[in-house]
């Protein structure tokens, strides 16, 4: 149920923030790329949860829904705290 774009939006809002580190001087507003790719990220969060809480069984399903999301990000996480540390 993937929106190619709003995801397409959201790789814009990325790659503002990614050209803002690179060339600060060519890019001064695209510190504004993090603000876009939040805002994005809460509304299709927002929209799965309210998909999840009309399926029924809000609590287990929530959990569930939040569950996969910590499986999917937390070993990313780790994986970058491990190569980034000194």
């Amino acid at each position: 149920m993937k929106r190619e774009d709003i995801q397409g939006l959201r790789t814009v809002a990325v790659l503002a923030v990614i050209l803002f580190h690179i060339w600060p001087q060519r890019f001064p507003s695209g510190y504004l790329g993090v603000d876009v790719f939040f805002v994005i990220s809460g509304h299709l969060i927002a929209k799965c949860l309210n998909n999840v809480a009309n399926e029924g069984h809000v609590g287990a399903k929530i959990l569930e829904f939040y569950r996969r999301r910590i499986q999917r990000i937390v070993p990313i996480y780790l994986f970058v705290c491990l190569l980034t540390a000194r």
